[in-house]
């Protein structure tokens, strides 16, 4: 009997916990056709469609209905997002080694001159992993400033000066047919995609052959003519159609890091360790020329 007792007992209890589920079921329902009629909420910005917002009701309070609105400033964040000016860089190393460059020459600038009689204003410093970076939206402050270290004794022989080198922008065409010699590439542009770029505004770089036999043409725009090619995603080049996109690829020095042109050789100056022979101060065609040598001499 004890047990027939139990089980009443459990199947009372999970009755009631049937209807009180149904009950909630119903409130969701009752709620649910209730935001059906109510009018829309607000959007993702918090701003009801047709209503004024309360930064607004402030703004004209004691204002006459219909005035023209008055213009207000312009925020610190518009200000602070609309800065589009170009940062500009100054990369310093240390001439000798050193276990912490970035800290040994931010102390060595800090020790030796004084921003304002230099005519150097707010910079930033930026630690890398050979020495340091400075940066500002004012060049005219970098530009003091590498003046000002080659023009003193200490900081002349105790760092090295490297401005970074600006190029124009380049475009790699793919797929272009190996019968396109570079050229005839431009005229074939402006004929084809219905384009007037100049030849001033275009310049041929280096062409290469891809994996199926046709070639990638590398060329160097004006930000004009980059911009108003990017817009066409896709050129027709002869009998073909051919995809175009940003060459962000800069060949550099694989010891210095230096800018190199096509053949090897470091552009403007001699790098520091030549990675065929390994002589100090030699250049990378003087390199492969001794290199030649030294086959001519084994065999």
């Amino acid at each position: 009997m004890e047990i027939y007792f139990k089980l009443q007992r459990l199947i009372m209890s999970l009755a009631a916990g049937k209807s009180c589920a149904e009950g909630q079921v119903l409130e969701l329902r009752r709620e649910l056709e209730g935001l059906r009629d109510c009018p829309p909420r607000p959007t993702d910005g918090g701003v009801v469609p047709g209503r004024p917002l309360y930064a607004d009701a402030l703004a004209h309070r004691g204002v006459p209905p219909g005035a023209p609105p008055a213009s207000s400033p312009p925020s610190r964040a518009s200000s602070v997002t609309g800065d589009t000016r170009q940062e500009h860089t100054l990369q310093l190393r240390l001439t000798a080694p050193s276990s912490s460059p970035a800290k040994d020459i931010a102390t060595l600038l800090k020790s030796t001159f004084v921003p304002g009689e230099i005519g150097v204003g707010p910079v930033s410093f930026r630690p890398t992993r050979f020495g340091l970076t400075i940066a500002s939206k004012v060049k005219s402050y970098l530009d003091n400033l590498e003046r000002a270290i080659t023009t003193t004794p200490v900081t002349r022989s105790a760092l090295e000066i490297r401005r970074p080198i600006t190029r124009l922008p380049q475009l790699k065409i793919s797929g272009v047919d190996s019968s396109i010699v570079p050229a005839m590439l431009l005229s074939h542009i402006n004929s084809q995609n219905d384009m007037t770029i100049s030849s001033e505004n275009f310049h041929h770089r280096t062409v290469f052959t891809e994996r199926h036999g046709t070639r990638a043409h590398i060329v160097e725009v004006s930000p004009q003519v980059f911009t108003s090619l990017r817009q066409k995603h896709r050129l027709h080049i002869g009998w073909t159609s051919c995809s175009l996109a940003e060459n962000l690829y800069v060949p550099t020095c694989f010891k210095c890091s230096s800018p190199r042109s096509s053949d090897g050789s470091v552009r403007g100056q001699q790098c520091g360790l030549q990675q065929l022979c390994g002589r100090s101060r030699h250049l990378a065609v003087h390199a492969g020329r001794a290199r030649e040598l030294r086959m001519q001499r084994v065999s």
